[in-house]
């Protein structure tokens, strides 16, 4: 895996979240929020370096 440990931990979640919230909604937000605190700066990482991951 070619993604640090604590952004592999946010995607997880992430997904596992949408098993409570189908869709992008402010709940599924307010919910992965709780979850996951700090998802934001996973978020930022993984816009600036996902392209750099490979299939």
């Amino acid at each position: 895996i070619q993604i640090p440990p604590e952004h592999c931990d946010y995607i997880i979640l992430h997904e596992l979240n949408h098993l409570e919230h189908m869709n992008h909604s402010s709940h599924f937000w307010k919910s992965l929020e709780v979850l996951c605190p700090l998802f934001r700066k996973s978020e930022a990482w993984l816009k600036v370096n996902g392209k750099y991951l490979r299939d």
